[in-house]
């Protein structure tokens, strides 16, 4: 059967139309077969995934590998998902591009995170070289005035492992692509991937994670160092609470943001 794969033309149509139509709520939800396609490129990329995490290599996953285990209608999905412009969904954060070249990383491993008093695994992080190096200066000033520091929960994400992170979470947001846009970034919108404007996603040394519980993190002791010193390591905080993008409230998400405002501190 000839299927046209148009669910971007479609997604814009139903997010410009009201929200309710002859009675029956609109939703950008993908339909059944859309849904079982992602259920399989997930199925299919299991073993790619585990051996990028094994392998300390996830977060910097390319676009051959995502695609090696898929067919062409499934390759064409993520194509067509990735061309999907968020400001249709009505999220307006900026284009910030993919880097052609793969920056300068700093391989961040075995980082002593606890939770419930027993280690907790933190999967193999990178950062670009200046930001990790600011990192570090940040972390050395938080730890000698708390005792206590944070650590990098998220870091750099090659625009590939973004993409594949999307349509991770889009299960978990019930195939919605206007919820899982509020929440991650399409591959060329991430600040995850953006080594000018790099971003940290943050836990504690107690596994306190803005993932999980953004409440919690909010309360934590570093979370209000942070907001009272990290723009002297070049920090900002992205998405404080109403913010005009139409992304949620983010206290763990920081973005380096070296600007003539915060150079007082460059090392």
């Amino acid at each position: 059967m000839f299927r046209m794969r148009l669910f971007s033309l479609l997604l814009i149509f139903l997010l410009t139309v009201p929200s309710v139509y002859c009675g029956e709520t609109v939703s950008d939800a993908l339909g059944p077969e859309d849904a079982k396609t992602v259920d399989t490129i997930l199925e299919k990329l299991k073993i790619t995934m585990e051996y990028k995490r094994n392998e300390g290599t996830l977060a910097v996953l390319s676009y051959e590998e995502l695609y090696l285990p898929l067919n062409d209608t499934e390759k064409k999905f993520l194509k067509d998902l990735q061309a999907l412009s968020p400001e249709a969904l009505g999220i307006k954060t900026p284009h910030l591009g993919i880097p052609q070249n793969m920056p300068d990383l700093v391989k961040i491993e075995n980082q002593p995170v606890m939770k419930d008093g027993k280690p907790f695994p933190v999967s193999t992080q990178y950062l670009p070289r200046k930001v990790y190096e600011q990192y570090e200066l940040m972390m050395k000033a938080m730890e000698k005035e708390l005792g206590t520091r944070l650590y990098v929960e998220s870091g750099y994400r090659s625009p590939a492992y973004q993409l594949y992170l999307f349509i991770f979470y889009l299960v978990q947001h019930k195939y919605s692509v206007k919820e899982t846009a509020r929440w991650n970034a399409f591959p060329g919108y991430s600040e995850h991937g953006y080594p000018d404007k790099q971003a940290i996603d943050f836990i504690s040394q107690d596994g306190v994670s803005g993932e999980e519980n953004p409440a919690l993190f909010e309360k934590l002791v570093e979370y209000e160092w942070l907001v009272k010193y990290a723009a002297e390591y070049h920090f900002k905080m992205s998405y404080p609470r109403d913010n005009p993008m139409g992304i949620g409230f983010e206290p763990w998400h920081w973005r380096y943001d070296e600007t003539p405002e915060t150079r007082k501190n460059k090392s």
